[in-house]
């Protein structure tokens, strides 16, 4: 009977503070679709806009992309202070901007690569003015205007860059 009122007064606390919560992003204003907090008893969630079809959410391939890239290091398998040459050199395409040569994995993470554009956003672009469709390629032919880990340019080419490197490393897509 005891442990029931513990695990009850839990979740009433849980609810208190999604209530808490919830009332603060509604005076701030902010465009957060749900919230949830786990708690003894599971998922307590409480809506608070409805997310529309207009909602971007493909950065959360980026998500995905760092747990692979902590996943690995935490097997062994890579560092942050890595080389991406190093990683894919068979894969550079002839005359390429040897900058390559001194990106890190850590500069891929941080979009410090020395990129001097965004690209590769091919959600929201016009795929079809790529010159092909190899995108690995289009990436490691871009030029470094920036010394890598001096300028944050943000990016899907290094994210994107980042994928190709868990495969390789992992076997797996």
């Amino acid at each position: 009977m005891m442990q029931f009122q513990l695990v009850q007064n839990y979740t009433n606390l849980t609810m208190h503070m999604i209530n808490h919560l919830v009332k603060k992003i509604e005076q701030k204003q902010f465009r957060i679709y749900s919230l949830a907090i786990m708690d003894s008893e599971g998922i307590q969630e409480s809506r608070i806009h409805p997310a529309d079809l207009a909602t971007n959410s493909y950065s959360v391939a980026k998500a995905f992309t760092m747990t692979a890239i902590g996943m690995l290091w935490d097997q062994g398998r890579i560092r942050v202070e890595d080389s991406v040459y190093e990683i894919l050199q068979d894969e550079f395409p002839e005359g390429f901007d040897l900058g390559w040569k001194e990106v890190t994995v850590e500069h891929l993470l941080t979009h410090k690569v020395g990129f001097g554009r965004g690209f590769l956003d091919i959600d929201v672009e016009d795929i079809s003015e790529y010159p092909s469709d190899d995108f690995q390629k289009i990436v490691l032919s871009e030029s470094l205007v920036h010394t890598p880990g001096t300028k944050y340019v943000y990016t899907d080419a290094a994210y994107y860059l980042l994928s190709r490197i868990v495969t390789k490393i992992s076997g797996q897509r």
